[in-house]
């Protein structure tokens, strides 16, 4: 299965990143192959989808997403994630307050979807 895809939910087409189960260096790569993907994509035109169960994290997997969530923000329009525990709770609080961005935090996938669209 691709990590990095689209997938539609109620007409909506939404960017899904799949990071469950990965390492930080796996997640990294996936964020950071990520961020190609949406700089070929019209500004403001995308509803993104993260799923981060079991995705273990470290500074560099912070640093990362800080970088990509900045370079991103002019092309999303609303980003859901579902699979936070512990850490990665108190990691995003510190990523919303660096980057501006908004992200909403589901319990499941099917709640995120519902959100974005």
């Amino acid at each position: 299965m691709e990590r990095i895809r689209f997938i539609n939910h109620q007409q909506k087409r939404i960017l899904y990143l799949d990071l469950s189960d990965l390492s930080p260096q796996e997640v990294c790569v996936i964020l950071e192959k990520s961020h190609q993907v949406v700089a070929q994509q019209p500004k403001q035109s995308l509803r993104t989808l993260a799923n981060t169960h079991n995705a273990r994290f470290d500074s560099n997997v912070r640093q990362t997403i800080i970088d990509v969530t900045k370079h991103n923000k002019p092309y999303v329009i609303a980003s859901a994630i579902f699979g936070l525990q512990g850490l990665q709770k108190i990691i995003l609080n510190g990523i919303i307050m660096v980057t501006k961005r908004k992200f909403k935090v589901c319990d499941t996938m099917e709640a995120a979807k519902e959100w974005l669209a």
